[in-house]
């Protein structure tokens, strides 16, 4: 994606810039899904800067980017960082932003520093994780602190951190990430049927992707060596004659999915040993480890897959393109983490009717709630988590009554529309203060 030169509408029209990671992260997800959101609603002009990674922006991301027409430049990921400042001040300067939202670290810095110096009227932190500050990073944080107009965060648990840490703003709020669920209400094709399409060609073989194309009615999934389907078993969707049956567990094979990248924040050791209990106890279902990540941790979780003899049973399908096919095609969504700030998978989980599972930290515990809307254990325990597994892969009532209402948890506390709304209203309130402050009336009265 090249750069485009900006473009002004209306000079009343209010302007908008979002500054975010161009590596595809979830803050990268936030920051696309309230710009295409504001944009719509036509109140706004936005403009996306995304600072250039190794890595491409993922390809479902260019293609909303595309569809929505959204505004991008590409800041250059240059050292010193007073280079990447300059390129920011620069655009500030001529795009003439009313409000610059700074998202997750370390962009919220170097954003906010080059938003100051263009004079831009109202500067917003976006906090979305747990994060851990360098000495120097995090004196330079407080003091931005102090020149911010506004504090976000993701979760109530990371404003609560955020607070701890002195890193608020006056003016500080959880605004919780949401997505659009709409493409989890049906599927297109059962997951078993078009593999390559909805898994992708990351993890796959040059054998594997001929048994995975569409044509292939027999198409099957291995990676790594590890059958990921089961031969003549129907898929979660294949035998569905209506739509509510879509998120009936007993509908679908006993099989478990974790959605993250590798990373060190996640916990993938856990649910692997966990699994081998399970595998000890009888279980025959299959365990999805999509994500992608840093390619030496998911060597070493491939490698401790095969210590434990689990070939059989674990596959890595790498980045998932179809998500919602996968998802609706496993019974349990399980989230084996040390810390999140608001683990936006576990929401997409619940909206596909999976019964989710996950460690007990928090950002977690902000969608989560105990045996309500789903299952917690305490995060590194590989026993507890294999105890729960092992009882809710039987289908018991509790366990469909618990998905049923994670599903209309995360269709009315985590939808996209709401998290734009609110980002909206901080806007109109900011934009409005900052009429009020340079109103010569209110200072003569």
């Amino acid at each position: 994606m090249n750069p485009r030169p900006i473009k002004l509408m209306d000079k009343n029209t209010r302007r908008i810039i979002h500054f975010v990671t161009g590596g595809g992260s979830g803050a990268t997800r936030v920051a696309l899904d309230v710009a295409i959101g504001q944009q719509q609603n036509g109140q706004f002009e936005v403009l996306l800067l995304l600072r250039k990674k190794k890595k491409p922006l993922p390809e479902s991301m260019q293609t909303d980017i595309r569809e929505n027409n959204v505004q991008v430049l590409w800041i250059k990921n240059l050292w010193p960082k007073f280079r990447v400042i300059s390129q920011i001040k620069k655009i500030c300067r001529e795009f003439r932003p009313d409000v610059f939202f700074a998202h997750g670290y370390s962009e919220h810095l170097w954003g906010r520093m080059a938003a100051l110096e263009a004079n831009v009227p109202a500067i917003v932190h976006v906090e979305h994780n747990f994060e851990k500050y360098f000495p120097f990073r995090l004196w330079q944080a407080r003091r931005l602190a102090l020149k911010t107009q506004a504090t976000v965060c993701v979760s109530h648990s990371v404003l609560e951190r955020v607070r701890q840490r002195r890193l608020a703003a006056p003016n500080a709020r959880a605004i919780v990430n949401g997505t659009d669920f709409s493409k989890f209400c049906q599927i297109e094709t059962p997951f078993g049927l078009n593999l390559k399409r909805a898994v992708g060609g990351s993890g796959f073989s040059q054998d594997v992707e001929e048994a995975g194309r569409s044509d292939n009615p027999d198409a099957h999934l291995a990676v790594h060596g590890v059958d990921c389907t089961t031969p003549g078993r129907p898929t979660a969707c294949e035998s569905r004659p209506d739509s509510t049956a879509l998120f009936r567990l007993n509908k679908r094979p006993p099989d478990i999915v974790m959605v993250a990248r590798f990373a060190r924040q996640k916990d993938h050791t856990t649910l692997i040993r966990a699994t081998r209990l399970l595998v000890d106890a009888g279980w025959k279902g299959k365990l999805f480890l999509a994500g992608s990540g840093t390619k030496q941790k998911r060597e070493d979780y491939i490698n401790q897959t095969r210590k434990l003899g689990l070939e059989e049973h674990v596959c890595f399908p790498g980045f998932v393109k179809d998500m919602p096919a996968l998802l609706q095609h496993c019974r349990v969504s399980v989230l084996s983490t040390h810390y999140e700030g608001i683990p936006l998978s576990l929401a997409e989980s619940l909206a596909a009717g999976c019964l989710v599972v996950a460690s007990d930290v928090p950002g977690v515990r902000d969608i989560i709630t105990d045996k309500k809307n789903g299952l917690l254990f305490p995060a590194g325990d590989a026993h507890a988590l294999f105890q729960i597994l092992n009882t809710v892969l039987t289908i018991d009532g509790d366990s469909q009554a618990i998905a049923n209402q994670g599903r209309s948890d995360a269709l009315t506390k985590f939808s996209g529309s709401r998290m734009v709304e609110e980002y909206n209203a901080l806007c109109e309130e900011l934009i409005r203060n900052n009429l009020e402050h340079n109103n010569p009336e209110n200072h003569n009265s």
